[in-house]
């Protein structure tokens, strides 16, 4: 029989949190699990799973942003691969053991949902992260997701016009760049430029350390 213990011991582990909410799909990746512990409360009650070194809290809860470190589309595959498994066959448990293990391999590497855009550089960085994650992707969806991510309320609008601002800005500099792009693959040219910019400044910044730490090692 699982224990109740406090939202305080919930978090008070060395074990990665990650927090499913009450996703309908992940019940399929957590179903031949038996929960730990549960937590409840006057507005959650969530079962916390000790699973291959990670602590996942699925249940009546608001997800926790910070433990939201997964991808939503990896662990959708994932879960429908484990809901067509077959509970009778022998390798039923060894069979999901592994999907849960391949899951976890992608929490590992840092594959996760973009977060909530909140400037221009903030737009490419994560551009460029979620393009390295899925290169099958096109840019100019990751970038509408993205914009999407971005909270409803007073700055929104003033966060969309800075990244308009910032993309237009883009392919006017580019404009050579820019007149050869295919008919109405235009946004995916401004998005890879904006990618390619991100990706240069982060090269520079990273020469520019290694040249200051190897002077002041002579």
């Amino acid at each position: 029989m699982k224990a109740q213990i406090s939202k305080r011991d919930v978090f008070n582990t060395t074990r990665e949190i990650v927090d499913l909410g009450n996703s309908f799909e992940a019940q399929f990746l957590l179903r031949p699990y038996q929960a730990d512990f549960y937590n409840a409360g006057e507005q959650w009650n969530y079962d916390v799973y000790d699973i291959n070194g990670k602590r996942f809290l699925y249940g009546d809860r608001t997800p926790d942003p910070w433990h939201k470190n997964y991808s939503t589309e990896i662990m959708k595959k994932y879960a429908g691969e484990a809901r067509k498994l077959d509970i009778t066959d022998k390798e039923y448990r060894a069979k999901h053991a592994r999907l849960m293990e391949l899951f976890c391999e992608s929490i590992d590497r840092g594959i996760h949902d973009p977060a909530p855009v909140t400037s221009f550089a903030n737009f490419k960085r994560q551009l460029s992260e979620q393009h390295d994650m899925f290169p099958n992707k096109s840019l100019s969806l990751i970038g509408k997701e993205l914009l999407e991510e971005i909270p409803y309320g007073k700055k929104s609008g003033e966060i969309k016009e800075k990244i308009n601002a910032g993309l237009k800005k883009l392919m006017e500099k580019n404009a050579g760049l820019m007149s050869r792009a295919t008919e109405g693959k235009e946004m995916d040219a401004v998005l890879f430029l904006a990618v390619v910019e991100h990706n240069k400044k982060n090269l520079d910044a990273r020469q520019r350390k290694e040249k200051e730490a190897m002077e002041r090692g002579m």
